[in-house]
């Protein structure tokens, strides 16, 4: 295979950046809240973006620099009844707050999955240090 197309390299790419099956995730079951702290900016809102050029070829999407995505499943407190297995895939809402604090506080801002796919494909402004955010399989 000569040539991969842009959008078969977002796909391979954002698979490999998130977790499992997001296929079972609506666009709307998705809450994610940007931290206060990480809301007071001036950057440009990187959704306003609109592409003017051609999407950028496959060697020039694996060729920027990667996002980091942090993939949560489970965000409720621990009840005793959980399988040794399933106690890795749940965070505690105390610890996941604290997390996001944390994020805020270093700087992060959260991005859509239309941020990166419009970062990937067309070069849009991110923010200084982006971070996308997803739920998989979560009951949230």
């Amino acid at each position: 295979m000569k040539y991969l197309s842009p959008v078969v390299i977002l796909g391979l790419t954002l698979s490999l950046v998130s977790c499992n099956d997001q296929s079972k995730t609506t666009s709307g079951s998705a809450k994610t809240e940007t931290p206060k702290a990480a809301s007071k900016t001036t950057e440009p809102t990187p959704a306003a973006f609109t592409p003017t050029t051609p999407p950028a070829d496959a060697a020039t999407i694996m060729a920027r620099k990667q996002v980091p995505v942090l993939c949560y499943h489970h965000i409720h407190d621990f009840t005793g009844k959980e399988k040794p297995v399933t106690k890795d895939y749940i965070v505690p809402p105390a610890n996941f707050a604290e997390q996001m604090k944390s994020l805020a506080d270093s700087g992060y801002q959260t991005i859509l999955p239309e941020d990166y796919n419009r970062y990937l494909l067309y070069g849009a402004p991110l923010p200084k240090k982006p971070v996308m955010i997803t739920f998989d399989d979560t009951d949230v």
